[in-house]
């Protein structure tokens, strides 16, 4: 007989299954599953749910774009379209600004943690994650 520890892991195990076959499912109309990140916060995310990362907006961690930098973005955003922009709330949202008005990239403000207060819990702050991707589609 299981614990109440094992009986409410086993359940929270259940309830991130069904929330990651639903995200799947909502990602899985998207016209293109590639994605551009401010900063590499999102790699994991991007893996466990079959999207990928196309460009980091941040050159190197924690340095902001250059104008070369933005250019090649603006490029490759042309040549591939990007789904969205995932833009961490802490970070100058300036480049993402200038993306979306050179190329239409649609910007996505989301923290890669759940330490937001609106998230509630982390299957909530997924679900927020899933939601604000495809919101635009």
């Amino acid at each position: 007989m299981p614990t109440g520890f094992q009986a409410r892991a086993a359940a929270f195990g259940d309830s991130c299954r069904a929330r990651h076959e639903a995200a799947n499912a909502a990602l899985a109309g998207l016209p293109t599953r590639e994605i551009v990140t401010y900063h590499s916060s999102w790699v994991y995310f991007a893996a466990a749910t079959g999207l990928s990362v196309a460009a980091t907006v941040e050159p190197v961690p924690g340095i902001p774009p250059t104008g070369g930098h933005l250019q090649k973005l603006v490029t490759l955003v042309k040549e591939r379209r990007p789904v969205v922009l995932l833009q961490e709330p802490y970070f100058s949202d300036e480049a993402a600004r200038f993306l979306s008005r050179e190329t239409g990239l649609r910007t996505a403000m989301v923290s890669p943690s759940c330490a937001e207060p609106v998230a509630g819990s982390y299957l909530a702050h997924f679900d927020a994650v899933v939601a604000a991707i495809t919101a635009g589609r």
